[in-house]
């Protein structure tokens, strides 16, 4: 259900209080926090490329044509496949590992203190945990797709926890950036899917800060809300109370099972 300040739904409110719900974190949320927009990742990424002896076999302003065109997950392949490893790595590093960027921001810091029962976010950043650290004095245990024991535990887990889906700065080999990447998680990561599943079915999701524009997030509710027919739990999005999105709001729920 979309809904702004003044009509926040009763049952979302009981399912946090039950400890029932989970919080899905997208990359608006870090956006506000200074954190560059994927769009603006990719652009820095090729910048980046040009300054350093990276052979991108095809001219710089094909590739930004192609980022202004949206055609990002085929852009976010082709530079990886230019860096290699070593380059990606160091990349990562000196976009999203600078100090202003660790501060979270008071929307990072509202959400830390909601009693949520797990979260999960798009955003590879540090900002949930030290939101937590510096204003609860907590420390969040952290997985990814890749921990791939953990997924057999996590969705019936009692302590909080944050499960980075498209992986964690400070572990590059996590980090899902690709066409490729997308798909490994979407078809090979069987642990991850049956996981997610879990909480779809058992916990309410809550989506704040989420365009739902990842490929592996939106195939993967919607094919859930098709396997099961529509039946199922509700779960929630916080969005701007715009009437220019009643269309975008309909889709939610007809194909996510997002209640308007």
């Amino acid at each position: 259900m979309a809904f702004d300040r003044a009509t926040i739904p009763g049952e979302l409110i009981n399912q946090i209080k039950a400890g029932n719900c989970v919080l899905f974190v997208g990359a608006g949320v870090s956006i506000g926090a200074g954190l560059p927009a994927w769009e603006v990742l990719l652009d820095q990424m090729l910048d980046w490329c040009m300054r350093r002896p990276v052979d991108l076999r095809t001219r710089p302003e094909d590739i930004r044509d192609r980022i202004h065109q949206r055609r990002l997950l085929e852009v976010a392949q082709t530079l990886r496949e230019r860096m290699g490893n070593q380059c990606f790595l160091e990349f990562l590093r000196d976009a999203l590992s600078a100090p202003h960027l660790r501060r979270p921001s008071p929307v990072h810091l509202l959400l830390s203190e909601i009693p949520f029962s797990a979260i999960i976010t798009t955003n590879y950043d540090k900002l949930i945990e030290n939101a937590f650290a510096s204003h609860q004095g907590r420390v969040l245990p952290v997985y990814t797709p890749q921990d791939i024991p953990a997924m057999a535990n996590l969705p019936g887990e009692r302590e909080l926890y944050l499960l980075k889906v498209h992986g964690d700065v400070d572990r590059p080999e996590t980090v899902v950036l690709g066409r490729r990447d997308y798909h490994r998680i979407l078809y090979e990561n069987s642990p991850f899917k049956c996981c997610f599943t879990s909480l779809w079915q058992t916990k309410t999701l809550l989506f704040v800060g989420s365009g739902f524009e990842d490929e592996d997030i939106t195939l993967r509710l919607g094919e859930l809300s098709e396997m099961f027919k529509g039946y199922g739990r509700w779960h929630f999005a916080l969005m701007p109370a715009d009437p220019a999105l009643s269309v975008w709001r309909e889709r939610f729920e007809r194909d996510y099972h997002i209640h308007r």
